[in-house]
């Protein structure tokens, strides 16, 4: 029995003197909810977002990545076990199948609010030491607390206006701010 939010390899505590958008390069495997989202083209596979297991067979992931594919779940592919975006053999390394893309009924496009998709794997995927569940909360209160920070990972742009991406997983501090101290 897994329990969530458990990691076999301890992940770094922060990254020391990185800003925002670039953190830092994770330990590798430290985050094994980490999931690539990836289009799936003649056999080959080309990750258009990220993502987090939260179940042997589901995926939480962003609605904008799914907008419009909602009905095409055989278009796409889940990498888990995954630390280097580029590989195409990490030890570990599991593809998935998607069943079902279900998008949150509210989600707009024009705001990005609702942001948030589920997608139900074909078959469930085997726990590893690089394949774990994330803790998913049933509420944020007492959860989202200005002054605390919270870490998240991805491959997404390492600078500004850089358009080119990491191909090892990168995780940052993010601190939480109310409404009002962000605007």
């Amino acid at each position: 029995q897994h329990k969530c939010g458990q990691t076999p390899i301890k992940p770094m505590d922060e990254c020391p003197g990185e800003k925002i958008v670039g953190g830092c390069e994770t330990k590798p495997y430290s985050w094994p909810w980490q999931i690539g989202f990836a289009e799936h083209y003649f056999g080959s596979y080309s990750l258009i977002c990220g993502g987090a297991m939260i179940s042997n067979q589901w995926i939480m992931t962003a609605g904008h990545c799914v907008y419009g594919n909602e009905d095409k779940p055989g278009k796409f592919r889940v990498k888990l076990g995954v630390y280097d975006r580029a590989s195409t053999s990490e030890k570990g390394e599991v593809i998935a199948e998607i069943e079902k893309i279900y998008l949150h009924p509210d989600f707009d496009m024009q705001t990005i609010s609702w942001d948030i998709s589920l997608l139900k794997l074909k078959k469930p995927v085997a726990y590893t030491d690089h394949i774990q569940p994330v803790c998913v909360p049933s509420t944020d209160a007492g959860i989202i607390v200005e002054g605390d920070n919270s870490i998240v990972t991805g491959w997404g742009t390492l600078h500004e206006g850089d358009p080119g991406l990491p191909k090892k997983l990168h995780q940052v501090d993010v601190p939480f701010l109310n409404q009002s101290h962000c605007d």
